[in-house]
């Protein structure tokens, strides 16, 4: 009975761990809401950046085409200048540079990871390559560099996302025209220092991408199919007693 409540406590633990959202504040300067709204037509948006974070939103992976364009939406931080922005492989730890301190609002690059992991930037190679077609966010700055695996952060949240889908039409800075915001369109909005020490505003660096979609991450549904497996396993063996 003991091994059975551990089992499920273990899988409970993985999935509230999921569902969990993160706090975000209005900080001092333009919120991570006031962005939100400002790209809304009609200027107020009917996404609450508390209530609306996606989920799952680690680890992701390309969609259709696989090419996926990033759009460099907002960015309200003293190491704006130094601060960059780019992909990772969760399993080598591999990075590509989307945007560094150079590009501003509006700026667009789209990447694409090959079935050979080879990774292209505007249709060019890179020269580097991830070991599957799986990829987190990251925000690397002078305070250390933030990944959108909590994992990495030490368990700490640095990035929320948000799926459009809500019936919004959004203007991004640098697109042609107002767009509808449909379910392939995701806001990810990133924490410069670390959470706990942090402002909790997450608007340091925003970021707009399509054909991409977060999956579960594998650590996490390996945890929650052991205690699941591990329950039916216990339950088996208190029948046959």
């Amino acid at each position: 009975m003991e091994f059975k409540k551990t089992l499920l406590t273990a899988a409970l633990l993985a999935t509230s761990a999921i569902a969990n959202a993160t706090v975000v504040l209005p900080g001092s300067e333009t919120s991570l809401q006031e962005i939100v709204n400002g790209l809304t037509v009609g200027g107020v948006s009917s996404i609450d950046v508390n209530a609306n974070q996606a989920n799952p939103d680690q680890v992701w992976s390309s969609t259709d085409s696989g090419i996926s364009p990033v759009r460099f939406v907002a960015e309200i931080a003293g190491n704006a200048s130094v601060n960059t922005f780019g992909i990772y492989d969760i399993y080598s730890n591999a990075t590509v540079e989307l945007f560094n301190g150079s590009d501003t609002t509006g700026d667009k690059i789209v990447f694409e990871i090959l079935t050979d992991g080879t990774v292209e930037l505007n249709l060019v190679d890179t020269g580097i390559d991830f070991t599957s077609s799986l990829f987190g966010f990251y925000l690397g700055t002078p305070n250390g560099t933030f990944y959108s695996q909590e994992s990495k952060n030490g368990d700490a949240d640095q990035m929320v996302a948000f799926q459009g889908g809500h019936g919004d039409y959004i203007n991004l800075p640098g697109a042609a025209g107002n767009k509808a915001w449909t379910q392939g369109g995701w806001l990810l909005a990133f924490e410069d220092t670390a959470y706990d020490s942090s402002d909790k505003d997450f608007n340091d660096f925003v970021a707009f991408i399509e054909s991409a979609s977060p999956v579960s991450e594998p650590g996490s549904l390996a945890l929650l199919g052991l205690g699941l497996a591990g329950l039916g396993f216990a339950r088996r063996k208190q029948n046959k007693a």
